[in-house]
């Protein structure tokens, strides 16, 4: 296992927020195309945008074709280029300062949920709005931090208690979509140190992680077995 996940990392390090990184996984082509649709949707050109859990920064590209206030933060140094290191409140960062916060499967790793709803409302800006991805089927990953997985009901559940209007709330992704990346991890982990080998078995991937999109396509299995939650929500 340790041999797949050292794989699947040095893939990430050489090819995160590339292409070749969001075709890799079934459920990663699935949230970047709606996270491009969001961030098209509520990013406006003079807002500041705060990456949250921002790790090694694989959308800053995306979201600076939005806006050019860009910031980013993660609780501990994992990009020379983070602006914040630590939370937003060891961070000092001020109430009500950034009109939109995108926060990329993190929520799942902090303990305390209903507090770090309530710390994004805290540094947003009234009316400012919050994007949130948060998986529902994945494999325990960054162990031991790795807390909870959630439910639409619970999301709306921290959302309303956080003095939260909810936008949007849907499913991205099905269970052939999890199956997805556990073949991808496989796949990439066993094949990626290896010259030649790595990108054969690379393509043999891509054309499966596209097989998996369609099977979850036709069996609409996401409703009760979604990968992934995206949250939309407004500061009241």
């Amino acid at each position: 296992m340790k041999y797949l996940q050292k794989g699947w990392k040095k893939f990430s390090n050489d090819k995160g927020g590339t292409w070749f990184y969001w075709n890799a996984v079934s459920h990663h082509m699935s949230l970047i195309k709606i996270y491009r649709k969001m961030f098209k949707k509520y990013i406006d050109k003079s807002g500041k945008i705060l990456d949250l859990g921002a790790g090694r920064l694989f959308y800053k590209k995306e979201i600076k074709k939005f806006t050019k206030k860009y910031e980013s933060i993660d609780i501990k140094k994992t990009h020379f280029d983070l602006d914040y290191i630590g939370t937003t409140f060891e961070a000092g960062l001020k109430e009500s300062s950034y009109d939109v916060i995108f926060c990329s499967q993190v929520l799942e790793h902090v303990p305390d949920p209903l507090d770090n709803f309530q710390e994004i409302n805290r540094i947003l800006k009234k009316n400012g709005i919050a994007i949130i991805a948060v998986p529902f089927l994945m494999y325990l990953h960054n162990e031991p931090y790795d807390y909870f997985r959630y439910t639409k009901h619970s999301l709306r559940k921290f959302s309303m208690e956080s003095n939260f209007e909810i936008l949007e709330l849907k499913e991205v992704g099905g269970f052939f979509g999890f199956l997805g990346g556990v073949f991808a991890m496989i796949i990439i982990g066993v094949s990626w140190r290896i010259p030649i080998l790595n990108w054969s078995l690379y393509l043999i991937n891509y054309i499966f992680q596209n097989s998996f999109l369609f099977l979850d396509k036709i069996t609409q299995n996401h409703k009760i077995m979604p990968s992934n939650y995206l949250l939309v929500i407004r500061k009241r």
